[in-house]
């Protein structure tokens, strides 16, 4: 009730300050638009808070790891000695970033991977370990797939089983259905 008051005539009636609070307007009962409104804002930002919260505890998880995975890292990188001279923090946060994911896809690298008389650099061994471990895992899904007994891609289709295992395919061609049964 308050807010429709100020709001006729463009503001025009906007009580003194002095006023409200001598009337104690704060305390005028809300119309159901405004408390709905109220609600909904109420509750945008107990989700926004609650949102906010989930981030926070996910980014703290996640640092948690670096800082627990790192001296994996830094023994692997120990490996390449590539840390002589001026380290490059933007080089060295970049390899660590691609360690980590090499980490989560794979268990990454570590440095009893890298051979003795190693040569490439440390950003070029992890780019051929991963091509080595995405080309051993789709030998691997190859594999599996080519020695599974009911493989289907060599067996004849037949039009009347498809039909009678996709109730849909058949609503959708009701006409399909005896044309097939005759082939």
């Amino acid at each position: 009730m308050l807010m429709e008051d100020w709001k006729r005539e463009n503001g025009r009636f906007i009580p003194q300050f002095s006023s409200f609070l001598r009337g104690q307007r704060w305390l005028d009962p809300l119309s159901r638009d405004e408390e709905e409104a109220n609600r909904n804002r109420l509750e945008a930002e107990r989700m926004e808070l609650a949102r906010k919260r989930e981030q926070e505890a996910d980014e703290a998880r996640r640092e948690e790891k670096r800082e627990r995975l790192r001296p994996l890292y830094d023994a692997f990188a120990e490996k390449f000695g590539e840390a002589a001279g001026q380290p490059n923090e933007r080089i060295d946060a970049m390899n660590f970033g691609l360690w980590m994911f090499l980490h989560g896809k794979y268990g990454g690298p570590s440095d009893a991977d890298v051979p003795d008389g190693n040569t490439l650099k440390i950003y070029d061994f992890m780019k051929a370990y991963q091509r080595q471990r995405d080309s051993e895992s789709c030998r691997t899904a190859r594999s599996v797939r080519d020695s599974r007994p009911d493989n289907r891609a060599n067996r004849p289709v037949n039009c009347a089983n498809i039909l009678r295992n996709n109730n849909f395919l058949a609503r959708l061609i009701p006409a399909a259905q005896p044309l097939c049964a005759a082939v």
